[in-house]
């Protein structure tokens, strides 16, 4: 196509840095790569989908291809042993699938809108219009781009354009149906005005009222019949999520008592080959020491006082003399061999300059063997018998068997272990899980039943059920007082003497903003607005609020400040306009899956 425009020169190893950012930042504006690779209509292996969209397949070899890239991504950079827990794997594997399928949504749309460009207009593009990261490519010594040497490079014969072009092929209809759904989003200067005196206009207003927490009840303890009432009226409060009904196994992945001597036994030998002459402290530390932070500052930690170090590295430290090397000392962080360089008291504290040698203490190789065999054989048993909680007993195991819990809500005995649910809301009931990694154990889980979402029995939930009445009736008593002071207010009484006619106390607020917390009562919310609203002198209704129930009237309420207002508007704007951008973008993704259903077939591959 661009053949007869090659003349002059060029430097190819730009151009091929040029071309694989390309491919690295083929990415639609929302982060979708529109090269939709793996997804189509032709899986290999035999039809193997991950899932579909419409009637199109997603290519389970290509899902699986970077779900492991993902995984291997993620994995980089962690400490030796840190694992990948489960639930960051199942987050991972699930924003892999999100990208596929829209990346796949992405493809059909362009091709039902026809945006797939002609070789001309690919051409047009090239030399009249180029990407921005070509531009980049040609800048001037002013940062200015150099169309001339552009030119040249589009005239040298030697260079193969056909990447660029496959690459404008691939992004130029992503950047037509970016600009499509752009479009259809704008932010009028009404709309900024508001937020900015949404962000600016300070008032000040007096207020009473009651906080609910602080109203005392004349009673704390309702019968069951006024509690089982409560329960029976207010049933929307009750309502409960599926629930799941679970048994677990924790294996500990902690060192053993062979591994804690190995460690200590090793810093034994690096101890006598420091003392003996061997080697140095400072070469020791920094082919053996742990701790990356000084290892190649030959293990120096400077000078410290008491309190700064773990207290038993802190106790062997300062109990050295000049020069001397510890025997290995056992800290949280593992064992440490300590050298004392030199000591001081500065300001009547004593300091000391001392360098260490760390090695962590973690499971040998051995010991997870032991501890996977032991998993591989729980897992068997357990399958065998259609019971993990079983086979856990049956070889000595504790088991946990917490109480139906919820997706939101903490597991007893297991605390909030993400992993741990991520998990179990992939089962199916009866369902045991293989042994899987979190950040603290190994974990099998079998779920013994899901449970509907409903509202269950009053006996399960009356301590619930009494929460929830003493909170409704602090919340009333809290209304009836802001309604006695609105109805004080209204007989002719100012907002000051009706509320100490009530016994309340009337407070002057500090200036704030619809954004603003207000003491008392709290963050942006009705009452910000109610103020927002009123003129100076005006009295507003019964408020209720995030922590109460109040009465307010406006005393101040100056225009906002212009001085920020050229600064600010460009930011409130781009930040108004970028919310309503993803905003547009989300409820158009979910219109393309209500046209085209998501399935997921990975459950078929993955446990």
């Amino acid at each position: 196509m661009l053949s007869q425009m090659r003349q002059g020169q060029f430097i190819k190893t730009i151009l091929w840095i040029v071309v694989v950012t390309f491919i690295a930042t083929m990415i639609f504006v929302w982060g979708a790569d529109l090269q939709g690779a793996g997804c189509g209509n032709r899986a290999p292996q035999g039809q193997q989908w991950a899932g579909k969209v419409g009637d199109r397949g997603l290519s389970l070899a290509e899902y699986d291809r970077r779900l492991r890239q993902a995984v291997s991504q993620l994995a980089q950079g962690r400490e030796p042993g840190q694992v990948i827990s489960e639930d960051e794997r199942l987050r991972v594997a699930d924003q892999v699938f999100e990208q596929m399928v829209s990346e796949l949504l992405f493809q059909m749309e362009i091709e039902r809108l026809g945006l797939k460009p002609s070789d001309e207009e690919i051409g047009d593009v090239l030399v009249s219009d180029p990407p921005e990261i070509l531009v980049q490519q040609f800048r001037d010594q002013n940062g200015n781009f150099d169309r001339n040497a552009y030119k040249l490079a589009l005239q040298n014969p030697s260079i193969d354009w056909k990447p660029f072009e496959d690459y404008v092929r691939a992004s130029l209809p992503a950047e037509r149906l970016q600009q499509m759904l752009m479009s259809a989003v704008h932010v009028g200067e009404g709309d900024v005005r508001q937020e900015y005196e949404r962000r600016f206009r300070k008032l000040t207003v007096l207020y009473a009222g009651q906080a609910w927490r602080e109203v005392k009840l004349d009673t704390e303890t309702p019968t069951d019949e006024v509690l089982r009432a409560h329960f029976e009226q207010h049933q929307d409060k009750f309502k409960l999520e599926e629930r799941y009904r679970i048994e677990a196994v924790r294996i500990s992945r902690a060192p053993s008592a062979a591994d804690e001597a190995y460690v200590r036994g090793r810093l034994e030998a690096l101890r006598q080959e420091i003392v003996g002459g061997g080697r140095p402290f400072e070469q020791m530390a920094k082919e053996w020491s742990q701790d990356l932070a000084n290892a190649e500052l030959g293990g120096d930690l400077g000078w410290f006082g008491r309190g700064r170090m773990d207290p038993a590295f802190e106790t062997a430290a300062f109990a050295l003399t000049e020069g001397a090397v510890s025997q290995p000392v056992r800290s949280s962080f593992g064992y440490h061999l300590i050298k004392v360089d030199g000591k001081r008291r500065e300001t009547g504290a004593e300091e000391v300059s001392a360098r260490h040698i760390l090695l962590r203490v973690e499971p040998s190789y051995a010991t997870l063997d032991s501890l996977n065999a032991l998993s591989d054989s729980l897992y068997t048993k357990a399958e065998a018998g259609k019971s993990l909680g079983a086979a856990a007993r049956a070889l000595g195991l504790a088991v946990v068997s917490p109480p139906p819990f919820g997706k939101r809500e903490s597991i007893a005995g297991l605390g909030f272990n993400s992993a741990v649910k991520a998990k179990v809301e992939r089962l199916k009931a009866g369902q045991i899980s293989r042994a899987f990694q979190a950040r603290d154990a190994d974990y099998l889980v079998q779920l013994l039943e899901l449970l509907p979402a409903g509202v269950g029995d009053f006996a399960g939930r009356r301590e619930e059920v009494l929460r929830v009445w003493r909170e409704d009736r602090q919340r009333q008593v809290a209304r009836q007082q802001a309604t006695a002071l609105k109805t004080a207010i209204d007989s002719g009484r100012s907002l000051r003497d009706a509320a100490a006619q009530l016994g309340l106390a009337a407070v002057q607020s500090e200036p704030f903003s619809r954004r603003d917390y207000v003491p008392g009562v709290g963050r942006e919310g009705a009452f910000q607005i109610a103020a927002s609203l009123l003129n100076p002198g005006q009295v507003s209704g019964v408020i209720e609020a995030q922590e109460g129930a109040y009465v307010l009237q406006v005393l101040e309420k100056p225009a906002s400040d212009k001085q920020n207002l050229a600064t600010e508007t460009p930011r409130i704007r781009e930040r108004l306009l970028s919310a309503a951008q993803q905003r547009y973008f989300m409820s158009w993704m979910e219109g393309l899956k209500k046209r085209f259903p998501v399935e997921d077939y990975r459950d078929r591959y993955y446990n």
